[in-house]
């Protein structure tokens, strides 16, 4: 019979119920495909944290320039007229983190066999905000105001699923 501590873990400190596998250290550089092996042993794909951080701090910072965005829309249209420029900066920054959001998205899917639908929604939501950035620039007010207030909702929606899903340790 096995002895176990007051925290559920057996003898060298391993959890109750985990398999135990025995690993041989060689002189050598490992034979084939250590992260399979490791996979297999734990019974789960490993789990890179970065990927999934860079995902959660692009957004996050998406999320807080796009309502920026539309706090110096709306003091422009207020009357506030210096507003437009740093709103055409903005927007720029604004594509910028949104390309980075794509590539966290790529690098979580590529690292942790992640679903795809956050990539094609990051692809999908750049692509919006270019369109976005074109009707400001040519000032097509019927197409850049529904499609600014489509983009603020997108990245809510993408916010609250990315901070949901706990990131890898």
């Amino acid at each position: 019979m096995r002895q176990t501590d007051s925290f559920g873990t057996g003898e060298l400190g391993v959890p109750q119920g985990i398999a135990h596998t025995t690993v041989q250290v060689g002189v050598g550089p490992p034979s084939g495909d250590v992260r399979a092996k490791v996979q297999r042993a734990i019974g789960h794909p490993v789990q890179r944290a970065w990927p999934k951080w860079w995902l959660k701090i692009t957004i996050s910072v998406h999320a807080v320039l796009v309502f920026a965005q539309a706090v110096m829309a709306g003091q422009y249209l207020a009357g506030d007229y210096g507003f437009l420029e740093q709103h055409s900066v903005n927007a720029m920054v604004i594509g910028v983190v949104c390309a980075g959001t794509v590539g966290a998205a790529y690098f979580d899917r590529r690292f942790n066999a992640a679903t795809v639908w956050p990539l094609v929604a990051a692809v999908l939501l750049f692509l919006a905000e270019i369109g976005q950035m074109a009707a400001g620039v040519w000032r097509s007010m019927a197409l850049h105001v529904p499609l600014g207030v489509a983009v603020t909702v997108a990245v809510v929606f993408q916010l609250v699923w990315v901070w949901r899903k706990p990131a890898a340790a």
